[in-house]
């Protein structure tokens, strides 16, 4: 049997109807990611990504976009990394060497991998827009509605992040230039650290604030379909109309990492700078080195909150996708219901129930709450194996000093 395809007369009354808005934001949302155009901005003064202009888009054109201008940040920032590379390498041939100095330099190698995700970005910005077909639906029959819900928890992360951005990342750079300029640090390393920083902090910022975009878009779908179901007559053109709706939110929220590997080799970087970075904090505050053990510190955990954000946005639009769609429909009780609103009841919640909301990096890696816990218990494990490493270089030392004291005492 050949199903129909829904209609102008199919679309939801009971949703203010919006005119097809222009899209205008970077990601492809037709509004609905309008939030995010900051973080696309600064994605390209940043050189990350290059973009044009009249309307903003992701570009490599030659001519109409920002490619140039990203090209000479990007060689600005592999000469950075050599000259850091270089230096510390020339650190690395210095005779009595501490301990401290071989792990900052460790650390610092460990940071500057951190270019190999711009190649990655590049490669998957042909993603950046993939959903644009779910979410012009969803915009032309909800657009309205959307705007008018209030403020959005995503503006809220946008301005913290470009906050971070301007302010803790390059105030971080220069104190840990500055602490280690005793130890062949140059200010020509600024430009890779910073490059290095601000990428996992604008990708985490752009997945957890397409989160709170798409849960503000979903909260509002969830109120008219509990107004809906308890209206005196249910019209099964308008159930419909809702899980057709749902389908398209559900593919959104399943997409909200749109470059799956740049973010699985950024959850990996993260995890290596984090147990580095705690690793040498402890170092240095057992060798009495207390601002550069803070520092790190302070480094090592804006990961975990960058981690945080990212999987707690995506735990709450899962949670708003799926849970609060399920209650309403399994608690109707509706009497006065004809048999067709009675099997479109049924039918959309069987397709909320039966559905997995999973939003993952490539299917690698699981962005949610448990994601954390699993991060932090593999960080505390490696610094735990690295302590223990670190230990049994004095254990021969002590047994050595031991056995020569006996033998002067016989």
């Amino acid at each position: 049997m050949q199903t129909r395809s829904p209609t102008s007369s199919d679309v939801s009354p009971c949703v203010p109807r919006a005119h097809a808005a222009s899209d205008r934001d970077v990601f492809g949302g037709h509004g609905l990611f309008d939030d995010l155009r900051p973080i696309g901005i600064a994605s390209a003064l940043c050189g990350l990504l290059p973009v044009r202009l009249g309307p903003m888009r992701f570009s490599f054109h030659p001519l109409k976009s920002s490619l140039l201008y990203a090209v000479l940040v990007t060689l600005v920032v592999y000469w950075s990394t050599w000259r850091l590379v270089t230096d510390r390498m020339h650190v690395f041939t210095q005779r009595r060497m501490s301990l401290v100095t071989r792990f900052t330099s460790v650390v610092s190698f460990g940071s500057v991998s951190g270019i190999a995700l711009l190649p990655l970005l590049w490669l998957e910005t042909q993603y950046l827009r993939q959903d644009q077909h779910p979410c012009r639906h969803l915009m032309i029959e909800l657009g309205a509605s959307f705007r008018a819900s209030g403020s959005s928890a995503a503006r809220t992360v946008v301005q913290g992040a470009l906050l971070c951005l301007g302010v803790f990342l390059p105030s971080s750079v220069v104190l840990w230039l500055a602490v280690l300029a005793s130890e062949g640090a140059s200010w020509t390393h600024w430009f890779a650290h910073m490059h290095v920083l601000a990428m996992p902090l604008l990708q985490c910022a752009n997945v957890a604030g397409s989160a709170f975009c798409v849960k503000r878009l979903a909260d509002v779908l969830q109120a008219s379909l509990v107004q809906e179901l308890r209206a005196p007559w249910v019209d099964p053109r308008r159930i419909r109309a809702h899980r057709i709706a749902w389908l398209h939110l559900r593919d959104v929220v399943q997409n909200l990492v749109r470059a799956p590997l740049t973010v699985l080799a950024m959850v990996l970087h993260m995890i290596l700078m984090s147990t580095l970075a705690s690793y040498q904090a402890l170092v240095c505050v057992m060798a009495g080195q207390m601002p550069l053990g803070m520092l790190l510190l302070l480094l090592g955990s804006h990961y975990y909150l960058l981690l945080l954000l990212l999987c707690d946005a995506v735990h709450r639009v899962s949670d708003a996708v799926g849970r609060e769609f399920r209650h309403p429909l399994e608690t109707f009780g509706g009497v006065s219901v004809s048999q067709r609103a009675q099997s479109e009841i049924r039918l959309f919640r069987k397709t909320v129930s039966s559905s997995r909301l999973e939003v993952s990096a490539a299917g690698y890696w699981h962005a949610s709450r448990h994601a954390i816990t699993s991060v932090m218990s593999a960080t505390v494990a490696y610094v735990i194996v690295l302590v223990q490493f670190r230990h049994p270089e004095r254990q021969p030392v002590i047994q050595i000093t031991n056995a020569t004291h006996l033998l002067l005492i016989r």
